[in-house]
Parts: C-alpha cells; structure tokens; sequence
C-alpha cells in the first residue's frame, strides 16, 4: 500500500452536540428533516456541506461534524472522532503501512463477535461503532448505544447505518479526501513503484514461509489441511449448513432463513475458529511487517527520483 498524502487514523476527543432525545426514537421537537430513513425524517440538509478543504484532516472533521449534526436533528447524541491539526497530510512516499499486529487484541476481539459473519443486531452495532478496533481509546458512542431502550437502539442504528441515514448522506456530500496536486507523471511513476514493491513482497521465500507457517498452525489446530484463509474457511461451513451461498445472503435475512439452532452453532464454530486464526496469524503478520519494512527501504532508495519528484509537487 502507498500513501501519498497522510491519512488520518486515530481518536481523539471530541464534543459532542447533544440532541434531547425523545422516547421511541422520534424525531425531538424543533429538529429539522431533509431525508428520511425507512419513514423516519432525519438529517441537515445537503446544501450545509462546505464545498471545499485545505487538508484530508480539515475534511475529516467536517464529516464527523456532518454525522452529529445529524444525529442531534433526529434527537440522538452522537460524540464526532476529532482528528488534530498535527495529522496534516504530508508528502512521505509510504508503500508499506504497518499492520497493527496486537495478537492480544485480536483474539480478544475474535473471542467475542468471530469475523462478524452471523452477529445479533446488538453485537453489529457494537462492533459497528468499535469500528473493529480493539486498542483504541473507548469510544462514547458506545456507552450512548448502550443506555438506549430496545426500540431506541434500533431507532438509532437505522438512523446512522440505514439507506438514507446520516453516514449515507455523508459519504454522498463529501468527497473521500482532498484532491491530491500530483501531476501525471508523478502518478504514475507512484503506481510503478508500488507494483514494484507489491511483486518483491509477493515472491520474497521468507512471506512464502511464513504463509506455510500459517497453513499449518490453522492444521494443528482443527481446521482443514491446506487452509489459508479462516474466514473463507466458514463460508464453506456455512454453505455445507445451510446449503445457501454465504455471498448472496443478506445478514439481516439470517434468522429468517436459517434455522436457530443451525446458526446458534455456526456462530459458536465462527468464533472458535476466529480465535484459532487471531493467534495463528500473529506470527505471519509479524513477518510481513518486517519483510515489508525491509522491502520498503530498498525500494525507495533504489528510486530516488521520485522523491525530487514529491518535493516538487508538494505545497
């Protein structure tokens, strides 16, 4: 992976604008609604989105911003990630980013909702706030989540995550990121490289022997001989279960197609399995960080060009 411009990753506090929330998840008095989510109005309106930003940070907190405000017209408190000025994009050539490798964490996480394959719809929501991350600082919105009745909780998940609901009319009014001022040639030589780095990582014997290392403890463990990937792995177990393509279902649709006691085993068997694959691939993803660090450096140092080249471009 290469990334020209910074990306902005990590939590911090922020200030959350509170909206009076009104019993049943209804829409508290005074709030405005543009859109609808199901037969619910929520939401600012499209026209309040700025037009532009001097920085993939600045416009990052203007869509965090966007999802309170929205949440608040609704009658819901949603707390926005604030990202700091010091995240400001830069022009590091960065091919390898490096994997968070916390084994602990991971199974941790394994432990309790699997790969996220057949959650409940309070543990999607969870998880959906955690945004899968276990070592970040705890996140408010959960404990708002939380402190929901029955019919809140699902007033608020289909006011954030629903068709028409406030990440949705997020993603619509905002762009990804700030444009980058890369010229032509620049970009292309960046997508060279990066295919340059991608084949050395690719054919270096040492991720080879590791992906080996991988196939075995998954053996060891109970898993089938050969397997590579647990997740695809409990594809093939859900489809051997139910006899239905785990890529055309709708995990909404589960406990109507489904039989219980079925999925009641197959979400215990998701998460045995997940744990088994969070501590095997603690090991590999090791390797990879080190391999790919290494395989990083020669890159760069072999291509000096494009560094006068990103010095140019650069503001």
């Amino acid at each position: 992976m290469w990334c020209v411009a910074g990306c902005a990753s990590s939590d911090g506090d922020g200030e959350a604008a509170p909206g009076e929330r009104s019993p049943e998840g209804t829409l508290a008095e005074g709030a405005s609604a543009e859109t609808t989510v199901g037969s619910v109005p929520v939401g600012p309106s499209k026209d309040s989105v700025p037009g532009t930003w001097e920085s993939d940070v600045e416009l990052e907190n203007d869509r965090q911003q966007f999802i309170a405000d929205c949440m608040a017209d609704h009658g819901f408190e949603y707390v926005p990630k604030v990202y700091s000025p010091e995240m400001e994009a830069s022009a590091d050539l960065d091919l390898y980013l490096e994997i968070d490798n916390d084994a602990e964490g991971a199974i941790e996480l394994a432990r309790e909702y699997g790969f996220g394959m057949f959650l409940e719809s309070d543990e999607a929501m969870r998880l959906e706030l955690a945004g899968g991350e276990v070592a970040a600082r705890p996140d408010p919105n959960n404990a708002i989540f939380e402190a929901l009745s029955d019919s809140e909780k699902d007033a608020y998940s289909r006011t954030l995550f629903d068709d028409g609901g406030c990440i949705e009319m997020m993603e619509e009014g905002f762009p990804v990121g700030v444009p980058s001022n890369l010229d032509d040639d620049t970009a292309e030589a960046l997508v060279a490289i990066q295919a340059e780095f991608d084949e050395r990582l690719a054919a270096d014997p040492r991720i080879a022997m590791a992906q080996e290392s991988l196939t075995e403890c998954l053996m060891e463990a109970g898993l089938p001989d050969g397997t590579l990937d647990a997740y695809e792995h409990m594809k093939r177990r859900f489809n051997q279960a139910t006899g239905l393509d785990y890529r055309e279902v709708e995990v909404d649709a589960l406990s109507e197609l489904v039989d219980e006691d079925v999925l009641r085993g197959l979400r215990a068997e998701e998460r045995t399995v997940a744990v088994i694959d969070a501590r095997c691939q603690a090991e590999y993803l090791t390797v990879q960080n080190e391999v790919g660090e290494e395989l990083e450096r020669e890159v760069i140092e072999s291509h000096p060009e494009i560094l006068d080249m990103l010095a140019v471009d650069s503001p």
